[in-house]
């Protein structure tokens, strides 16, 4: 992971989240100064249906990944990890 400092103090690594307007924000702890907004999670997960809340990459069912990748609009990070999960499953039924 990479080291996150401080742009008014220089603290490496000494800071704390928080989320504001939507995002998740980094913030020092020694000056409480603004450093940037960091990704909630790496992994995408489902925030929709019956898979509401799961990771991608814990859903196998078949269908309704094809379903998803198809009919929702999903941003390409998204769309990718299903794309990547699709063809993961349909390699483990071969």
């Amino acid at each position: 992971m990479e080291q996150i400092k401080c742009p008014k103090c220089g603290a490496i690594d000494q800071f704390y989240t928080e989320l504001k307007a939507n995002n998740n924000v980094a913030r020092c702890s020694l000056c409480d100064t603004f450093i940037k907004n960091i990704p909630y999670q790496t992994e995408q997960a489902f925030y929709f249906g019956k898979y509401n809340g799961k990771k991608v990459s814990e859903v196998d069912d078949l269908g309704y990944l094809k379903w998803a990748v198809e009919n929702t609009k999903p941003k390409p990070a998204m769309r990718e990890a299903i794309l990547k999960q699709i063809s993961k499953v349909e390699n483990l039924s071969r």
